[in-house]
C-alpha cells in the first residue's frame, strides 16, 4: 500500500498514461474532424508550425535503423533519463540488440529537420497495438514531442489498423 511505503522513506510517484483507442477512423484527418472545433484547430497549427520550421517526423521499421539511428535513440534516452530525474538502467548495448533480436516489433517515430535526425521516440508494436516508450531530442523545438510521441504514432496507428496506442507514462 501507497501509505506505508510513505511512511517508510519512500518516495511516492503518481503518473498518467495516455492510452488511445481507434474508433476506425479512415486517417489522421478523419480522427481530427472527430475533435471539437478549437482542439482540432490548436493540432493543425502546432502540425503546421513544426513543419514550416523544416521538421517532419517518419515513422521507421526496426529492421530500417541503421547505426545513426540507433546511436541518435541511445543519445535521446541518455539525455532525457539525465534531465527528467531519471536513472539510465538501459545499457549502451541494448539499442543495437533491438535491431538484432526484436526488429520486428521496433519502430522509432524519427524527427528530422531537413536530413539531421534531431529528435525521436522508440515504440513497440505487437498484435494490434502500439508502445511507446523513450523520447528525446537534441535541442529545443516547438511542437516535436507531441508530433513523435502522440499524432505521428496515432496516424500510424490508424493506417496499420492498429487499436491500441499507449503513449507511456
Amino acid at each position: 500500500e501507497q501509505r506505508l511505503l510513505g511512511e517508510h522513506g519512500h518516495i511516492l510517484r503518481e503518473t498518467v498514461q495516455f492510452h488511445w483507442r481507434n474508433r476506425g477512423w479512415a486517417d489522421f484527418e478523419a480522427y481530427l474532424d472527430s475533435m471539437r472545433g478549437k482542439r482540432r484547430r490548436e493540432i493543425r497549427r502546432e502540425r503546421r508550425r513544426l513543419a514550416d520550421d523544416g521538421c517532419r517526423v517518419e515513422m521507421m521499421a526496426g529492421r530500417d535503423l541503421g547505426a545513426v539511428e540507433r546511436a541518435a535513440i541511445d543519445r535521446f534516452y541518455r539525455d532525457t533519463t539525465a534531465r527528467k530525474w531519471g536513472q539510465a538502467y538501459l545499457s549502451e548495448t541494448f539499442f543495437p540488440i533491438l535491431r538484432e533480436r526484436f526488429s520486428e516489433a521496433v519502430r522509432f517515430a524519427a524527427a528530422r529537420r531537413g536530413e539531421e535526425l534531431v529528435g525521436g521516440a522508440l515504440l513497440f508494436e505487437r498484435g494490434d497495438a502500439l508502445y511507446g516508450r523513450y523520447w528525446g531530442c537534441d535541442g529545443s523545438y516547438p511542437h516535436l514531442h507531441f508530433e513523435a510521441c502522440f499524432y505521428a504514432p496515432i496516424a500510424y496507428c490508424i493506417e496499420r489498423g492498429l487499436t491500441l496506442y499507449e503513449a507511456g507514462a
